[in-house]
């Protein structure tokens, strides 16, 4: 269990406009209340600290790279996301870790995550692109 600062996260996120409020149902029907974080890389779902103000616990990190992000068909408020396991493999069938409704507050903060994860999606992917294409003119 990791144990971090919500400024911290604020400050990695940029601002506070990239920590939102969500309910996470499970696959199998739990629930839980949680921030979702998105940064460069990864997206992190934080739990708050109920001892400690302005603290959460991370319980759950996943690359966006990794990530399948879709609309549910009959709920305006909410998202559908698959994280699968990073596989060495390429022709591996992909393993999901995560895969969960996020229910938000409104259409409006669902519609502004999506969007968040799907261009933090887009740039983890094009960063790692070139990271590789550096490494192959060396």
């Amino acid at each position: 269990m990791v144990v971090v600062s919500l400024s911290l996260c604020l400050s990695i996120c940029v601002d506070n406009s990239d920590l939102i409020a969500c309910m996470v149902v499970s696959k199998e029907g739990g629930q839980a209340q949680r921030f979702l974080a998105v940064d460069v890389y990864q997206m992190s779902l934080v739990e708050p600290e109920t001892k400690r103000l302005g603290w959460g616990v991370v319980k759950f990190a996943g690359l966006l790279q990794d990530m399948q992000v879709s609309g549910v068909e009959d709920d305006s408020r909410a998202l559908n996301i698959i994280i699968h396991k990073p596989s060495s493999n390429p022709h591996a069938k992909p393993l999901p870790i995560l895969q969960a409704n996020f229910i938000f507050a409104d259409h409006i903060r669902c519609i502004i995550a999506k969007q968040r994860l799907a261009k933090g999606r887009i740039q983890a992917r094009r960063m790692k692109t070139q990271r590789i294409a550096g490494r192959e003119r060396e």
